[in-house]
């Protein structure tokens, strides 16, 4: 028995990677017994987010960094620190701090559901450029004395301003540049690729490929306006208060990402490409159905299944497959958002005792749909 047959909760097979809504990631042994270490004691938690913040800092290559309460709060958390870096007094009215300068920058190119997180500081977002194309010029046009920062999304393949271009012309404003990497590992490059790029602050999830508990976060960048961020950040009761971070939380952030370090990647990378064959083995002779294992630096950071459906009727195929899975018992979830007519198995999350079960009900439900 375990906690979740006790509350009644359905264990779900987790296809669908480092989704939020399934718990993110597995911690590691290793996570998990730093945390429970930490439990067994009290500390003042400001020293001690201090102390792994300043580890954290020596490995991105950082002035400075903090543990935050996941990607999302660091966003908030660095945008805040933008608007109170020019009025020191606005700490204490954010986020009802509204007059100018009160504006962050963002490419329409880049817009996603978390695009809009600077908003919960008190911010106002000013798009420039289209879904597919910015120009420096439209950056340079937007760049006036009522905006504070410039928000850079990693997310998929690159569209609009790359992050050189986006860092040299805020810089010529003198505006930060934030960039949002909250899903932007692996590569494990990428913890410091970004810092070195130019970028002012930088946030990835601790709960994601860190493996570390999912709650938490990372904010590495300029010492000054790590600084303000601490000051607006739990325990004080500022506009962070409600972004609490344990002392466990800390601990247990602190343990992934050393243990992320000394990790040999190429070698998980090819466990997860093992770990499909026999799935993507299953679906090779089902009518109108193509299944490839994908790999890149930007949409399949971990190898994973796209399942292709050559059928008039795709789209509607693959969300019902989809829909049939997660209704099922136990629940099999797939990656939240495939490709239109696709389906995406990501196997970070699957346990080897997983995948039978994957790739015979997978098989099953497109067989009776299509």
């Amino acid at each position: 028995m375990t906690i979740y047959d006790d509350l009644a909760v359905r264990r779900v097979i987790n296809a669908a990677g480092t989704n939020t809504r399934y718990g993110g990631s597995r911690l590691t042994d290793t996570v998990q017994a730093a945390m429970i270490d930490a439990s067994h004691d009290f500390v003042d938690v400001t020293e001690l987010n201090d102390a792994v913040g300043r580890y954290l800092a020596t490995v991105t290559g950082a002035e400075a960094a903090m543990v935050t309460s996941g990607a999302a709060s660091a966003v908030v958390l660095a945008t805040a620190a933008c608007l109170a870096r020019h009025d020191p007094a606005a700490v204490r009215a954010l986020p009802g701090h509204t007059r100018p300068p009160n504006h962050v920058i963002v490419q329409r190119a880049h817009q996603n559901p978390f695009t809009r997180l600077p908003t919960l500081a008190g911010a106002h977002l000013r798009w420039i450029g289209t879904a597919e194309h910015t120009s420096p010029a439209d950056l340079d046009a937007a760049a006036d004395p009522s905006t504070i920062a410039v928000l850079h999304v990693v997310s998929g393949p690159s569209r609009g301003l790359d992050l050189d271009t986006m860092v040299r012309v805020a810089h010529r404003h003198d505006l930060p540049v934030i960039v949002d990497a909250a899903g932007a590992l692996p590569p494990m490059a990428n913890l410091t690729a970004f810092t070195a790029s130019g970028a002012d602050l930088v946030q990835f999830s601790g709960g994601k490929y860190l493996r570390g508990p999912q709650n938490s976060g990372i904010l590495t960048g300029r010492r000054d306006l790590i600084e303000i961020a601490r000051t607006l950040a739990s325990p004080n009761i500022e506009l962070g208060r409600p972004h609490k971070v344990s002392r466990e939380t800390i601990a247990g952030l602190h343990a992934a990402v050393r243990e992320a370090l000394n990790t040999d990647h190429d070698g998980l990378m090819s466990t997860y490409r093992a770990r499909l064959e026999p799935i993507v083995a299953g679906l090779t002779r089902l009518p109108h159905v193509t299944a490839t294992i994908e790999h890149d630096d930007h949409t399949f950071r971990i190898p994973s299944i796209l399942v292709t459906i050559d059928h008039e009727n795709a789209t509607a195929i693959a969300a019902a497959v989809q829909r049939g899975l997660i209704d099922a018992d136990p629940p099999i979830a797939l990656h939240q958002e495939p490709p239109p007519g696709a389906l995406v198995v990501n196997p970070f999350n699957l346990c080897d005792a997983d995948v039978p079960d994957v790739a015979e009900r997978l098989r099953d439900h497109l067989t009776t749909t299509l």
